[in-house]
């Protein structure tokens, strides 16, 4: 009869469409910190070792609606990661949902048993970029519980590497990050002799939520960070203030505004309390005058330090583009 007919067609229907988007893949990219960083700058010291230990953190960038045929391919895909011997125990699993439209109650079963991958193989689940729905449902289905040591919730995908990061970092035991010289002695060449270079640099103890670098303002001079934390940030048109790197002991923030002669174009605050060594235009160009071979040195590492900087960044790129 026609009634019945039109059940059978809604039913097959439906079956057609769940096998069919099932077969689309959830994960929209696999990546591991050895291929994605977050926006945090560290230095070599420390960058080396998380380069060592990237394959301990395994991202996972979501897509689509997720229903129990896509979850289960997730779950599948989890369960090969945890049986490839070739790579690094899994430490951190990572789930991206930001372009996640909604999850379906048939899909938290899958979730609940990643939960329990997660209790027998000792790893973490951080879910980044979860919307206020999703969070109701993996708290309602008891995925991702408050003070808890197995799931945890971050803001996005940066900040989630980020926490790994810091994760990782824990387990080396140098606490105090070691003096200027020192951190110079490890990422300049040999041809900079660090205590003539030091000669040209202040030393600034600041507070936290200091600026140091404020947007619009001319050029003041390259910034070395000796210990704290400082972020580059950027006010949108709708007034929100984004963060576009962080940086720590070890590295080098204002080089581009010297070399370029441009106003800042973004705020540079201090997220702690800090102890920056700063090479003013007026001590570069003393440099420059006074001694010619530390100057050309210094330049020829910026350049290197500029294109490793670059050479990450694409590496990232190339890497969400895939």
């Amino acid at each position: 009869g026609l009634l019945q007919g039109v059940l059978v067609g809604i039913l097959a229907t439906v079956v057609l469409f769940a096998i069919n988007y099932s077969r689309i893949n959830v994960i929209r990219s696999s990546l591991s910190r050895t291929t994605y960083q977050s926006n945090v700058e560290r230095s070599p010291h420390y960058q080396e070792y998380l380069q060592s230990e990237g394959e301990k953190i395994y991202i996972l960038k979501l897509q689509g609606f997720i229903f129990f045929g896509t979850a289960f391919n997730l779950l599948h895909n989890i369960k090969l990661r945890l049986k490839d011997t070739e790579l690094a125990h899994l430490q951190f699993l990572v789930l991206d949902y930001r372009l996640v439209h909604g999850i379906d109650s048939s899909a938290l079963n899958s979730f609940t048993q990643i939960r329990h991958l997660a209790e027998l193989h000792n790893f973490r689940i951080i879910f980044a970029d979860i919307s206020d729905i999703i969070k109701k449902q993996l708290s309602k289905g008891e995925i991702l519980v408050s003070e808890d040591n197995i799931a945890r919730q971050c803001l996005d995908i940066d900040h989630a590497v980020e926490w790994c990061e810091n994760e990782l970092l824990n387990h080396i035991t140098q606490i105090r990050p070691p003096s200027i010289k020192i951190q110079l002695s490890g990422i300049f060449p040999a041809s900079i002799e660090i205590d003539r270079f030091l000669d040209y640099l202040e030393e600034q103890i600041v507070d936290e939520n200091t600026i140091l670098i404020r947007k619009g303002d001319p050029p003041h001079g390259i910034y070395f960070i000796e210990r704290g934390q400082i972020t580059v940030q950027m006010k949108l048109e709708t007034g929100e203030i984004t963060r576009l790197r962080s940086m720590g002991p070890g590295t080098i923030v204002g080089e581009l505004g010297v070399y370029l002669n441009n106003p800042a174009s973004v705020t540079v605050v201090t997220d702690l309390a800090s102890i920056v060594h700063t090479l003013t235009l007026e001590a570069l160009e003393k440099m420059e005058q006074e001694d010619p071979a530390l100057a050309s040195a210094f330049h020829k590492f910026m350049v290197s330090y500029l294109g490793q900087r670059l050479v990450n960044t694409n590496t990232t790129l190339r890497e969400f583009m895939e």
